[in-house]
């Protein structure tokens, strides 16, 4: 067997067992110079011991998965972590400790653990998309005409964040998670969907086994839709001339529905599936006993000036 075809076959198993080799093989109880193919860092196995033996090639890989934290030198460490581009300014502890620093992109601060980078975790969480800072989500909502109240902080992407409107000056409560996707921050400025400045309907559909709860301008329209999706029974429906008052109550709905301990939605409804609830005898109590009577006495009420 020619030197080029040995290399070629012993690469070859290597790519198998997940180190792709980055130098010519050198032979088999020698250090070869490889990149681990599931977390990219470099490793230096020997070819005898992962082939002939079966031992894993990247001890980094090996240690984290049965939990257990590899003793690496900490120049070793913040070198790893110098080419993710995140800069630790504490000791280095072990790999499955946070280690506090911070991104040489974006200049936040993080905490990750070397463990979760070397499976390929992103380091920043900011970069990540997975943590927000507050002066970016406080100038997107500016950016779309809402001023987010001053004296709250960033509550979260999916939580309503209090504020006033820029255009019409008027209150809400917008997810900065839905105007970041390109939704309204207003809705009675909003030229689709739901109309604030428009009479409003709040219901409850269900079938056999789902409910949900939600606002329209159109109810026909908007029930029409639900018959599709086989919620067939309309067991309640109040129209309210303040448009706001149907966002009032889903929000009062919402608040019930999230708090609820086992909670699972049908994911096959094509429209408002985030809303849809097992049903259930106390739900329905909660309805009647809860929901109802503020819902009714709020149709009395009047018109927001």
């Amino acid at each position: 067997m020619t030197k080029k075809i040995e290399h070629e076959v012993a690469a070859a198993r290597m790519r198998e067992r997940g180190a792709d080799p980055q130098e010519e093989y050198p032979g088999a109880n020698k250090k070869w110079h490889c990149l681990c193919m599931e977390c990219g860092a470099d490793i230096w196995p020997r070819y005898a011991s992962v082939v002939s033996n079966g031992y894993k090639p990247c001890l980094p890989c090996s240690y984290f998965k049965r939990g257990r934290a590899r003793a690496v030198p900490h120049d070793e460490a913040v070198a790893f972590m110098l080419k993710r581009d995140f800069q630790p300014n504490v000791p280095y502890t072990n790999s499955l400790t946070a280690w506090q620093g911070v991104c040489l992109k974006c200049g936040q601060p993080g905490s990750p653990r070397v463990g979760d980078v070397k499976q390929g975790g992103d380091p920043c969480g900011y970069c990540s998309g997975q943590r927000i800072d507050t002066a970016v989500a406080r100038g997107k909502m500016l950016a779309a005409n809402f001023q987010p109240d001053p004296n709250i902080p960033f509550p979260g992407s999916r939580v309503p964040w209090h504020g006033v409107c820029l255009v019409c000056n008027q209150p809400g409560s917008p997810e900065y998670g839905n105007v970041n996707q390109g939704g309204g921050a207003c809705r009675g400025c909003a030229e689709y969907g739901y109309r604030t400045s428009k009479t409003g309907y709040f219901y409850f559909v269900a079938s056999n086994d789902w409910l949900k709860g939600g606002i329209t301008n159109t109810p026909k329209i908007r029930l029409a839709a639900h018959r599709r999706q086989k919620l067939t029974e309309v067991l309640h429906i109040w129209e309210y001339k303040d448009g706001m008052i149907p966002v009032d109550l889903e929000r009062l709905w919402k608040e019930y529905r999230n708090s609820l301990p086992d909670n699972p939605i049908k994911a096959d409804l094509e429209d408002g599936y985030r809303e849809a609830t097992r049903r259930t005898i106390e739900l329905e109590q909660w309805i009647e006993r809860t929901f109802k009577p503020l819902a009714d006495d709020l149709l009395a009420a009047p018109l927001a000036a």
